[in-house]
């Protein structure tokens, strides 16, 4: 979820460094949150797989 953040913030600056896109707080929000809700789901698959390999 880190790196999310991390990814989603380094865009944010470059949009507003560069001028090229608009800053916007909501668009890291949504970014981190997508990155958790996809972090989930490879985590349940995970634990799974290894206690199935048990």
């Amino acid at each position: 979820m880190l790196s999310g953040l991390a990814v989603s913030l380094f865009y944010e600056i470059i949009q507003f460094t560069t001028a090229l896109g608009s800053f916007d707080v909501d668009d890291l929000i949504l970014n981190v949150t997508g990155a958790a809700l996809g972090f989930l789901p490879v985590k349940a698959v995970l634990s799974i797989r290894q206690r199935q390999s048990k």
